[in-house]
């Protein structure tokens, strides 16, 4: 268990810091085109492009942070009026449902990549083979993280502490 530990950590820290680096490129890309087309009448034709492949990146790899912290959007007008031990089952079938399809999605993230061998971008001719294999990876990731999560809820770990709402 101290090796699935270890490497859990370790996920963790190389892959928590990706949005932010995609997120600063995304900002100073939309900031540079901006300068561009509105000071010199000349914007980077490739700036679209980038800016919707980062910006979807940016999602795919956020949801796993979200999915670490347990801060994916709901709505627990319901739930917070529960026993802990029904929030528990409730939280048990949730992410069980949500790990079922993030099998999914990866799954059929693979075949979409394996699919597009002789698909291109517009502009800059990026095979979308690559673009695509960050479905994988970032279902991947997910799955590690859910994984994580049903550990901590099956094992009691992940209940007793204050949620989001009750600090508010």
């Amino acid at each position: 268990m101290k090796f699935l530990s270890k490497l859990y950590k370790g996920i963790t820290k190389i892959t928590e810091p990706i949005p932010s680096v995609f997120l600063a490129i995304l900002v100073a890309i939309t900031f540079a085109n901006v300068v561009l087309r509105y000071c010199f009448n000349a914007p980077l034709p490739w700036a679209e492009e980038v800016e919707a492949l980062l910006y979807t990146f940016i999602v795919f790899f956020g949801l796993s942070i979200t999915h670490r912290l347990g801060s994916a959007v709901s709505v627990d007008i319901i739930t917070t009026h529960f026993s802990a031990k029904l929030r528990r089952v409730v939280a048990l079938v949730s992410t069980t449902l949500t790990l079922f399809l993030w099998v999914v999605v990866t799954y059929l993230g693979a075949k979409l990549a394996l699919r597009t061998q002789n698909s291109y971008t517009s502009y800059l001719l990026i095979p979308y083979r690559y673009i695509y294999w960050f479905i994988p990876i970032s279902g991947a990731l997910d799955i590690i993280q859910l994984t994580h999560r049903l550990y901590l809820i099956c094992s009691g770990k992940d209940f007793g502490k204050k949620s989001v709402t009750d600090e508010i």
